[in-house]
This record gives C-alpha cells, sequence and structure tokens, in this order.
C-alpha cells in the first residue's frame, strides 16, 4: 500500500514538472515574440519618420517644378538618410505631391525557432503643396487676385479699368491702422516682418498716397530683382485713408521696376510660384504661395 501511494506521488511529480517545463517554454517564447514585435514597432516609427520625410522633400521638390529625376533622387536620399532600406512612391491623384513607401526588415532573435528570420516593416507617407490661407513677412503692397501668368510682366496699379484700388489710395498698406507716412512706410518696406501674420478674408488697412519720397524708392530699390511676399484682395471699402482691402490670397512677386511719376503710375514685376516654410497651409485659393503638409 505504502509502496503504490509512494510510486504514485513520484508518477504526480513528474508530471508536474513536464507541465512546468512547457508552460516555461511557452512563455520564454511569448517573451522572445513580444520582443521581437517590440523591436518590430520600434523599426515601424523609423519607417513613419523616413516615410514623411522623403515625401515632405519630394513635395517640396515637385511643388518648384523640378524634374522627376530630381525628386526621386530627394525622395530616396531623405528615406535612406533615416534607415529604409528600400523607397517606392508615386504621385498622388491630384499630382500635387506625393506618396512615399519606406521599408526595412527588423531582424528578430527569438522568432528564428519558429522559421521567421525577420519581419517586413513598412510605413507610408504622403505630403502635398496647399496654398497659403495665411502669411506674415509681407510686403506692404496689394493688387487683385485677377488671374495671371507666372513669369509673365504686369504693371500694376496702373490708373485703368479693373484696377480697383481705393479712390484716394495707390495699393500701399498699413499694418497699425494708423495713417501710414512716407518714413513708415518705408520701414515697412525694408522690414516684412513688421507684417504680423493675416489671414484670407482678413481687411487689411490702405496707405493713401503714392508716397512718392527718397526714402520709399530707395527702399523698393532694396527688392529689386528679389521675390517678395504680397497679400490679394478682392474687395475694397472705404477711399484714402480709410481704405481697407479684403484678403483673398497670397503671391510672389519678383518686383523689376516701378514709376510714380506723371499721369501713370506703376510699379513693374512678374509672379513666380513660391513654397514658404512660414505660412500656414491649408484649404485656399491658390496663386502660388503655399506650404507643404503630411497629407497621410
Amino acid at each position: 500500500m505504502t509502496m503504490h501511494r509512494r510510486a504514485s506521488f513520484a508518477e504526480e511529480r513528474g508530471a508536474t514538472l513536464i507541465y512546468l517545463a512547457i508552460m516555461l517554454l511557452g512563455l520564454i517564447g511569448m517573451i522572445g515574440l513580444a520582443l521581437d514585435g517590440g523591436y518590430a514597432y520600434f523599426q515601424y516609427r523609423r519607417m513613419q519618420t523616413a516615410a514623411d520625410a522623403a515625401a515632405l522633400a519630394g513635395a517640396r521638390h515637385l511643388s518648384a517644378g523640378e524634374s522627376e529625376p530630381q525628386i526621386d533622387a530627394a525622395i530616396n536620399q531623405l528615406a535612406q538618410v533615416n534607415g529604409a532600406e528600400t523607397v517606392t512612391w508615386q504621385y498622388t491623384a491630384d499630382a500635387a505631391g506625393v506618396r512615399v513607401t519606406a521599408q526595412i526588415h527588423s531582424p528578430t532573435w527569438f522568432a528564428p525557432l519558429f522559421g521567421l528570420n525577420n519581419i517586413p516593416v513598412s510605413a507610408v507617407g504622403e505630403a502635398s503643396f496647399a496654398p497659403a490661407v495665411a502669411s506674415s513677412n509681407l510686403l506692404p503692397m496689394t493688387t487683385t487676385c485677377a488671374d495671371f501668368e507666372y513669369g509673365v510682366t504686369y504693371k500694376i496699379w496702373e490708373k485703368t479699368p479693373g484696377s480697383q484700388t481705393a479712390p484716394g489710395n495707390f495699393g500701399w498698406l498699413d499694418w497699425n491702422g494708423v495713417p501710414v507716412g512716407a518714413a513708415e512706410l518705408a520701414q515697412n518696406i525694408l522690414n516684412p516682418q513688421n507684417s504680423g501674420v493675416w489671414y484670407i478674408g482678413d481687411y487689411i488697412p490702405g496707405g493713401p498716397g503714392v508716397k512718392n519720397t527718397a526714402g520709399v524708392r530707395n527702399a523698393l530699390n532694396t527688392w529689386l530683382g528679389q521675390h517678395v511676399t504680397i497679400p490679394l484682395h478682392d474687395q475694397v471699402i472705404g477711399k484714402g485713408a480709410n481704405a481697407k482691402y479684403r484678403v483673398c490670397g497670397f503671391a510672389e512677386f519678383v518686383l523689376t521696376g516701378y514709376n510714380f511719376r506723371g499721369s501713370s503710375k506703376w510699379v513693374q514685376g512678374y509672379f513666380i510660384r513660391y513654397v514658404d516654410p512660414d505660412v500656414i497651409a491649408g484649404d485656399a485659393p491658390d496663386y502660388g504661395v503655399g506650404g507643404i503638409k503630411i497629407t497621410q
């Protein structure tokens, strides 16, 4: 009787050890897979960074009108710098941006026990050009939200039909709402950062008069041949010192000349497309100025 009980106890203890061994093996496997999975997630975050950075670079080069090989080089460089092993990309449906897929094979330490030597990890980033809904660093001048061709020279502010400058107002802008004098206007031309931030739909006060002073002319001369951001307007209220222009968009204008004498006074230049990192990009009319944003 005693011998039978001892044998039974030994058998039960042996079975328990087997169960414990199996449970321990399963626990180690679960911990191992969790470690492999955790490292794969870390690699996924890396790939998301790589895809987003590459998409932003590609969209920026696309919006600048560069060739497909240049866009491809920019995308691959940014993705690989951020750790991607392979990179594929395509244009977005509206051709305003790019969609990038970055991939890496995450190494494993425990999964090879189950025949899995690595885990393919990929992430997708999409970025597009979007027009500016708000901008800062503006030159204190405005013209209408009319259709224009990039690179074509225009004379704005000429008193011709459709010029839409307010009566008694040449087209200068006044950021603080106090009637702007020639000295203040010259300083605002020299220092676009004085503008602050303006949004589409805002009414910007106008500065009356031509302001044909040496200070204004010298300030404008510093911008000849350079591009500046200007607000565009679609509505004018008031006149003279009380004129206000409603912002409908933002454009990049290369100033090439001006004339403030005689009966025909004008500012001359041409419009270009420009990606500005300081603008607030979003759903707005496209007049050439915008920013690049992640859309996925």
